[in-house]
């Protein structure tokens, strides 16, 4: 768990994922530190169980009455944001998946129509960075 700051909104992400599963570590931004650390642990839960997510993947399993979209994060972004897992690896030789949740409409950040207020709560690192 990462608080918020100025210039970022709060953040999770996993460490361990990649290592123990081969399967991509997962960030996370923008909802209340229990939550955000619920879903971490829900998805680390279902990849322990045998389930894989990808880019570009939707699921209801991690967020009550909400789908969530998985999206790659770019490996420039991984000092700023997954220092601990830079760390843990000692490289950033591992993939990180983004977590999207919706608007309460459903939408993501990057459908029509998602609410503009929530889009600063969720930066996309599937870029590099600015």
């Amino acid at each position: 768990m990462i608080a918020e700051y100025s210039e970022s909104p709060g953040f999770a992400y996993s460490f361990g994922l990649y290592e123990q599963f081969k399967h991509p570590e997962i960030i996370i931004f923008g909802l209340g530190s229990a939550i955000m650390h619920g879903v971490i642990n829900d998805a680390g839960d279902q990849v322990r169980k045998g389930a894989r997510y990808c880019d570009g993947d939707v699921t209801g399993e991690l967020l009550e009455g909400y789908n969530c979209a998985f999206r790659q994060v770019n490996p420039l972004q991984y000092h700023e944001f997954c220092g601990w897992a830079v760390w843990f690896y000692g490289n950033s030789e591992f993939p990180v998946l983004q977590l999207f949740w919706p608007d309460k409409t459903g939408r993501f950040p990057w459908d029509d129509g998602f609410t503009e207020s929530l889009r600063e709560f969720q930066p996309n690192l599937s870029q590099p960075p600015a």
